[in-house]
């Protein structure tokens, strides 16, 4: 739809403004409108799109509806659940319970298996969407908390909250590619932080990757893969003659390792 196009290109210019603040050059920022529910919708279509009519894709959405809402009331009642542990309302309870809510969601998309067996293959497209969508709507949620927790306090240290609960946070961060001015915020509170053990130097390499080779067109790490030709392939990675031994000072396998696993993947 138009209206939509225009949602997206108005949060396409905002999101340019704020890298624009942030020092860095906003080219190549993207848009979209996934704080909008409607506009959400039209973004999340794609994953019917080929379908030969409106009444096909209407069916498949009837169809997937019951098993996809089913399985996000689960996972709203396993966060609830979360509620009544003695720990909650601390920071690292809270860090702990986003992260392991959004990554179940994730790994539902991951696994076929997940995928309700009685759907149609429309349905499970279907299925898809719905999911889809409500870890898009999380991601938003989640990186506005994170947000005020970071200006309130600072970047959630190990010694803080743990080291699991450190690492939620840079989950969090690592999908707020809706908002890539945090995080670059998340990157330059991070840097300073990993010579005292605070966080992680593999969590921060993965970030910076993820949000410059968005940005940028080019990694530094070879954290991150791309589809090309049916493959998995590294990003084009920054002075790839010395990839390995950044990849060593941050904890990481050497680039052979890494694609070793990747050998025998299509995509």
């Amino acid at each position: 739809m138009r209206w939509a196009g225009t949602k997206s290109e108005a949060r396409k210019k905002a999101v340019a403004a704020s890298l624009a603040a942030a020092g860095v050059d906003p080219a190549r920022a993207r848009g979209d409108c996934f704080d909008d529910e409607a506009c959400s919708w039209v973004m999340v279509s794609g994953f019917l799109s080929g379908l030969p009519s409106w009444a096909v894709a209407k069916k498949a959405i009837d169809e997937a509806r019951p098993a996809a809402e089913g399985y996000i009331l689960a996972v709203n009642a396993m966060e609830r659940q979360a509620e009544e542990d003695p720990a909650a309302g601390s920071a690292a309870h809270e860090l702990l319970t986003r992260a392991r809510v959004e990554q179940t969601l994730r790994a539902a998309m991951a696994d076929p298996l997940a995928i309700p067996a009685q759907l149609s293959d429309e349905g499970k497209r279907a299925w898809q969407m719905f999911i889809w969508r409500e870890i898009a709507r999380r991601d938003n949620q989640n990186t506005g908390w994170l947000k005020t927790k970071v200006a309130k306090g600072g970047w959630p240290r190990r010694s803080a909250v743990g080291p699991d609960a450190a690492r939620a946070a840079w989950l969090i961060a690592q999908h707020a590619d809706r908002d890539p001015a945090f995080q670059i915020q998340a990157l330059r509170l991070m840097e300073p932080l990993i010579a005292t053990n605070e966080v992680s130097p593999r969590d921060y390499a993965f970030l910076y990757d993820r949000v410059f080779g968005e940005l940028r067109g080019r990694q530094r790490y070879g954290t991150q893969m791309i589809c090309t030709a049916g493959k998995l392939v590294p990003q084009p990675i920054e002075d790839a003659a010395n990839v390995d031994k950044r990849r060593l000072e941050v904890g990481l396998p050497k680039m052979r390792e890494q694609l070793s696993k990747y050998t025998d993947r299509t995509c």
